[in-house]
């Protein structure tokens, strides 16, 4: 049985219970833009310089992972994966999470929508 703060997973407090526990981890950067929705997560940061976002999101997933250790919460790195949008397919880069490499998608599932990193909607429609 999983359980969540204390209580038991498919409980009607859970869900709660769950969202005020972690309702403060938007707190955690002032860089970062965070969207919330139930258990999902998602993190945004935007910049013309490819290389400064890489390093300012490293380094402030850093302190996430130690808002996460603190508050005896997990993430799933094998779970958690990143896109980069623009109208050219910018290289690789390396986002890195607890030691294991964030691995990159071309598109993501978002609130219900299929979006792609080129943001167009083939993929949606």
């Amino acid at each position: 049985m999983l359980v969540t703060c204390g209580v038991p997973q498919g409980s009607i407090l859970g869900p709660l219970l769950f969202l005020l526990y972690i309702n403060d981890v938007n707190t955690v950067s002032r860089l970062l833009a965070f969207i919330m929705f139930a258990d999902d997560t998602n993190i945004f940061i935007s910049g013309k310089n490819l290389n400064n976002i890489t390093t300012i999101i490293n380094a402030e997933l850093i302190l996430i992972t130690n808002w996460f250790s603190a508050n005896l919460l997990s993430l799933n790195v094998k779970k958690t994966n990143y896109i980069l949008f623009g109208n050219k397919k910018p290289p690789d880069v390396s986002i890195v999470m607890n030691s294991e490499k964030i691995v990159r998608v071309f598109q993501t599932k978002f609130l219900g929508i299929i979006i792609q990193s080129d943001l167009k909607w083939q993929d949606h429609t």
